[in-house]
């Protein structure tokens, strides 16, 4: 099994107006901090991929592909912000498809599809 994770990596710590303290990068630091307790920079099946633009160009929806021999297997998909805020702090959604099952059914809308144009021209 291989992992690719991307994960928000963007430089955006600033002073704070009020206290004059540095307010660190975040959710950066966050993340390469649970990178780094996880030890994931080390596994040889794990390939990490840093975002570094800004935050508009980064997606809402994460996904996630297991993949096995090769193959991808089952995707996990929706708004889910792994990290404790965005798990106990908003509600979120999650999806977990098998990646044959969905493959199947698209090729089964895509026939279908075929047959009603056909039938409709």
């Amino acid at each position: 099994m291989k992992i690719f994770l991307i994960y928000d990596a963007k430089e955006n710590e600033r002073i704070d107006s009020d206290t004059d303290k540095i307010i660190e990068s975040f959710p950066k630091v966050e993340n390469e901090n649970a990178i780094n307790r996880a030890n994931l920079n080390n596994e040889p099946n794990v390939r990490l991929f840093p975002r570094r633009r800004n935050k508009s160009y980064l997606s809402h929806n994460k996904f996630m592909i297991l993949v096995r021999n090769s193959n991808p297997i089952r995707v996990y998909t929706g708004s889910t912000n792994i990290s404790k805020g965005g798990i106990f702090g908003q509600t979120n959604v999650g999806h977990s498809v098998d990646i044959v099952t969905l493959q199947n059914n698209i090729l089964s809308i895509g026939k279908s599809s075929k047959l009603i144009l056909k039938a409709v021209l």
